[in-house]
């Protein structure tokens, strides 16, 4: 019954969950909130992803479901944890790649000044040389 539920949900367009999950204000017992964790475990948001993650740890600790209920339950936690952590470590992962890139920029930066400071050396060695020759 979770099965098809969970099948229903995954065909659903944007839109559509977006729809119901508007219609579903607060939702009540362990069928209303299986189906409040599957719409917002399909939306592509960290928050949504939150959501279904809390639902479904609360449905896990649902001494009232049977064990394969609470078995589900706890697969899509940890699911929707996984997809979390990801997020977290992509958001880090591109946080250190625009360090990194600044970082790049400056050392570009200061590269550029040394090499005109290295030239304005050498012309004025070489006006040195010069005069000296003449």
């Amino acid at each position: 019954n979770l099965l098809v539920l969970q099948h229903k949900v995954a065909t659903m367009d944007i839109e559509e969950i977006k729809k119901q999950l508007s219609g579903l204000a607060q939702p009540k017992g362990p069928q209303q909130l299986f189906y409040f964790g599957l719409l917002n475990q399909q939306l592509d948001a960290f928050a949504a992803w939150t959501r279904a993650r809390d639902t479904f740890r609360q449905l896990a600790a649902d001494a009232g479901l049977a064990k394969e209920e609470r078995d589900l339950a706890a697969i899509l936690e940890r699911y929707n944890q996984s997809r979390i952590n990801w997020y977290q470590q992509h958001r880090q992962v591109l946080a250190n790649h625009e360090a990194l890139q600044a970082e790049l920029g400056a050392s570009r930066e200061e590269n550029n000044l040394l090499e005109r400071k290295i030239k304005a050396i050498t012309d004025l060695e070489t006006s040195i040389s010069t005069r000296i020759e003449k």
